[in-house]
């Protein structure tokens, strides 16, 4: 799992295979993608490679998406997180973006929309290399 040069990279932790492959599709000519099918195997390639972005499921066997972020955000504080999901209660997004989910994208999602979430919140995280300022979270 190389990076390109001067890439970022991607991590997509969703259980459904079907969705995973269409994030793949949607942002491997982009980005490096890393995959993950649930919140353990998440951690352990956070563990392994800090990505610069991670898309992150709620509703997940196991480790929940909710507990995944909490326990990445201890050691990996002010890592990007979208939260895409199936889940649309409000109490779901304000817990995730109070624990540090920076977005929250419900789905179905519009694939555009969601390509342009990404790229704005890599440009956010380099703001201080001429990156474009974002407010702190989105909900969509």
């Amino acid at each position: 799992m190389d990076a390109r040069p001067g890439g970022k990279v991607i991590q997509v932790c969703d259980d459904d295979a079907g969705v995973r492959g269409i994030l793949v599709r949607l942002l491997s000519p982009y980005f490096t993608v890393v995959e993950a099918s649930d919140g353990r195997e998440a951690l352990e390639r956070i563990e392994a490679r800090c990505p610069d972005l991670v898309l992150l499921d709620l509703v997940m066997p196991g480790l929940s998406g909710l507990e995944t972020l909490e326990e990445y955000c201890k050691t990996h504080p002010g890592l990007a997180t979208l939260v895409l999901t199936g889940e649309h209660a409000p109490e779901a997004a304000c817990r995730a973006l109070a624990l540090g989910a920076h977005a929250y994208i419900t789905k179905p999602f519009d694939a555009a929309d969601l390509l342009d979430e990404v790229r704005g919140m890599l440009e956010a995280g380099d703001a201080g290399a001429g990156g474009v300022e974002r407010p702190p979270w989105r909900v969509k």
